[in-house]
């Protein structure tokens, strides 16, 4: 037996922290607020949460047409975005049950009358409604920040930038990277379906699936796969994954080629975590160590073949994975840039003469990309952008944005950066 008002109180819970403190939301809130709820209303829960947060200026454009006010008390308007999107975007819920069972929460929360009766009409209003409306500004329509809206569409042109706010709205499914092709057919008569870019997708329980335990696959998207591919790890390298957790990459590149591994990651928590990924995976002598990638190591100065730089950046080319990224602040992604070049510049000094580096973000506006690179480039001399392949397109620059909305592939940075010998 489900409690579908417990889901939605856990759902109201979460939401309330997002408005309170939503520059420290992240999917740890998400996962410590719903974590003891049953399976199934766990689910429903988490829907409700990607949900509003994944529409939340369009709902509040709904509220605001339905209402005829602009003054409605927070927490009103917490649980009148749960209705609203239950109400347009999720067919399987009756519309008298999105009604009602907002007007619960309401009782729940001790409102007054007043306001039970406010939200009942407003729903009531919304489900009478013979389409979800479109707005016209993209920022409204797709529910992203305005800032971001604009700066996307100053880079990108306002077209494409519609197709980027609307591909940042769909659901992507799990993809999976084979490590054991034997397993390839037993995962396609699980449910999986191959994808023309060489990977196989799933939607449905991982953990369900033959060769989980194995360690026959990662999950990772296409995008990250093309990080390992573009890195092109050779069998008696020396290499580096500057900051590995969780792993996945790591695994990757392991698999790919007889290499010397050495993983680091700044929080021991995700070392752990990284320790237990590599080991699921069976790969055995990966030193993990736990190391700020912008404090110098001393012992490992010129030291690696190859680097492999994924910096933490904000995010921006997994929207769609995690909707509650799009709203990091202009200021938060200041201070992500004057990281990510302290890293850079670090890391760089772990590189053998003649090897290469490869820096790597899941992010796609230039502050924290190209721009990043450019001013390492200018200041370091000793080292030169390289020219590759990717089966995207070609970096004949060494720089390479992937067509992410045109290709069902997250949006990652990469630059392949080589020292002179």
């Amino acid at each position: 037996m489900t409690d579908q008002g417990g889901a939605r109180r856990a759902a109201l819970r979460v939401l309330a922290d997002f408005r309170l403190r939503r520059e420290k939301f992240t999917d740890k809130t998400v996962y410590e607020r719903l974590k003891n709820l049953p399976p199934r209303d766990k689910a429903l829960a988490a829907r409700l949460v990607y949900g509003v947060l994944q529409n939340y200026y369009k709902l509040d454009a709904c509220i605001k047409l339905a209402s005829k006010t602009k003054k409605i008390q927070p927490q009103t308007r917490d649980i009148l975005r749960l209705g609203v999107y239950q109400l347009l975007f999720l067919d399987r819920i009756p519309k008298s049950a999105a009604v009602d069972e907002s007007v619960k929460l309401a009782k729940y929360a001790k409102m007054p009358a007043a306001a039970q009766s406010f939200i009942n009409a407003v729903l009531r209003g919304v489900a009478g409604w013979d389409k979800i409306p479109v707005f016209g500004d993209l920022w409204v329509e797709y529910s992203h920040p305005e800032w971001f809206a604009d700066a996307l569409a100053e880079e990108f042109g306002r077209e494409r930038a519609e197709e980027i706010l609307k591909f940042n709205n769909t659901e992507p499914p799990a993809y999976i990277q084979l490590l054991r092709p034997e397993y390839g057919d037993k995962l396609l008569a699980a449910g999986a379906e191959r994808h023309p870019d060489g990977c196989l997708v799933y939607r449905g329980n991982i953990e369900s699936l033959p060769g989980y335990a194995q360690g026959a696959f990662v999950i990772a998207d296409n995008a990250a796969r093309l990080a390992v591919e573009i890195a092109a790890p050779q069998d008696g390298e020396r290499v580096l994954d500057a900051c590995a957790a969780p792993g996945g990459k790591s695994v990757m590149l392991r698999n790919m080629a007889e290499i010397s591994l050495v993983c680091c990651d700044k929080y021991p928590f995700k070392t752990v975590e990284l320790k237990e990924t590599l080991a699921k995976h069976g790969m055995d002598g990966v030193e993990c160590i736990v190391a700020d990638a912008r404090e110098f190591i001393p012992e490992f100065e010129t030291a690696f073949d190859l680097v492999l730089a994924d910096v933490p950046c904000s995010g921006f080319g997994v929207i769609r994975k995690k909707p509650d990224i799009r709203y990091k602040t202009p200021g938060q992604c200041l201070s992500l840039a004057l990281a990510q070049r302290e890293m850079l510049d670090n890391l760089s000094r772990y590189v053998a003469p003649g090897g290469r580096l490869l820096y790597v973000t899941c992010t796609v506006l230039k502050l924290e990309n190209q721009d990043i690179v450019r001013d390492f480039l200018a200041a370091r001399p000793e080292f030169t952008a390289e020219a590759f392949d990717t089966p995207c397109g070609a970096a004949p620059d060494g720089m390479f944005l992937t067509p992410f909305a045109e290709r069902d592939i997250d949006g990652f940075f990469y630059a392949k950066l080589r020292r002179k010998a």
